[in-house]
């Protein structure tokens, strides 16, 4: 009832914390954010020829119907979150920039071209983005950057701290209301694995879409209750 009344930004925080509850955190859209990297630098001039993958040419105007095909076909909570995440970061003009979101969240340069998107666009990036890892998954070289991005004291290992600092950063440079976003953030905290974490073991919760860490992340959740 509470969420009824409140502000769109505070039902969507409410929103993402059920689906969160429900779900865990979204790792298959977690691990698209690495593939824009590349997507939104991909060289124009081959576009001709069809590149798929890392090169892929999917963040293109002409591939916005397919992308958004590749998005709806996303299990429903998946699509839900992606609705509330854009519901809970748009700025004042309806439109969000992934851009900075990215570039906060994993600490890699990306294009402009995804700075400023209204939320069937932010979609159809989305969707882009799975299309190219249905192509090729991803490797290495697109995330020990953000590891060694993350790991703030340089040990080779991450805290629940570091990982979590990211996400805070985007909420108080991005979010309109950010006592409400850092509320969101708060939430995943249960669901993100409390040991270190080795590259090895970033990679392998990325790659897995979070199945290598679901045994663990189970158990601290439900600690809560």
């Amino acid at each position: 009832l509470a969420a009824i009344g409140s502000s769109p930004k505070l039902r969507a925080s409410t929103k993402i914390a059920s689906l969160v509850a429900t779900h865990g955190i979204p790792w298959h859209t977690y691990k698209a954010l690495y593939r824009f990297v590349a997507l939104s630098n991909v060289d124009p001039t081959t576009c001709n020829d069809n590149p798929i993958g890392r090169n892929a040419c999917y963040l293109n105007g002409s591939e916005r119907d397919a992308n958004l095909e590749e998005f709806n076909g996303l299990e429903e909570w998946q699509k839900s979150h992606v609705h509330e995440w854009f519901v809970l970061l748009k700025n004042g003009d309806d439109k969000i920039d992934f851009q900075m979101m990215i570039e906060h969240l994993i600490g890699r340069d990306v294009s402009d071209v995804l700075s400023s998107l209204t939320e069937n666009e932010f979609k159809a990036a989305i969707g882009a983005a799975e299309r190219s890892l249905d192509d090729e998954d991803i490797v290495d070289d697109e995330l020990s950057p953000s590891f060694d991005w993350i790991d703030e004291d340089k040990d080779g290992v991450l805290t629940v701290d570091e990982r979590m600092r990211a996400v805070l950063e985007d909420c108080s440079t991005q979010a309109q209301d950010s006592v409400i976003c850092d509320v969101y953030a708060q939430l995943l905290r249960p669901w993100l694995p409390a040991s270190l974490m080795s590259y090895e073991e970033f990679k392998a919760i990325i790659v897995t879409e979070g199945a290598s860490a679901h045994d663990e992340v189970s158990a601290q959740f439900s600690s809560f209750f």
